[in-house]
């Protein structure tokens, strides 16, 4: 059997969370609630291409650095037991 490709938005948010400002110049604030942080392995940053540009282990960290992005639109993910247990879009200013 041929599976369509796994994409970044087959799934629900099983955490409540927003990201600020957007767009975004060089930091991405998490507004995430404390007992749904606890559950945050790591994060990670895909472009439009479905590729990732950041991903880094989750430290209970609020500002996530985006400089090094370029311009454009961007998936946020958070990860828990290496699955994905939220998302949201951004822009980068």
């Amino acid at each position: 059997a041929i599976l369509p490709p796994a994409s970044v938005k087959d799934h629900r948010d099983l955490v409540d969370f927003n990201i600020f400002p957007n767009p975004a110049k060089n930091l991405l604030e998490l507004q995430i609630d404390e007992k749904h942080s606890n559950l945050i392995d790591t994060w990670a940053i895909y472009d439009s291409y479905g590729r990732i540009a950041i991903q880094a282990s989750y430290q209970q960290d609020r500002s996530l650095n985006i400089t090094s992005l370029t311009p454009g639109a961007y998936t946020l993910i958070l990860i828990s037991n290496n699955k994905v247990i939220g998302s949201k879009t951004f822009v980068k200013g």
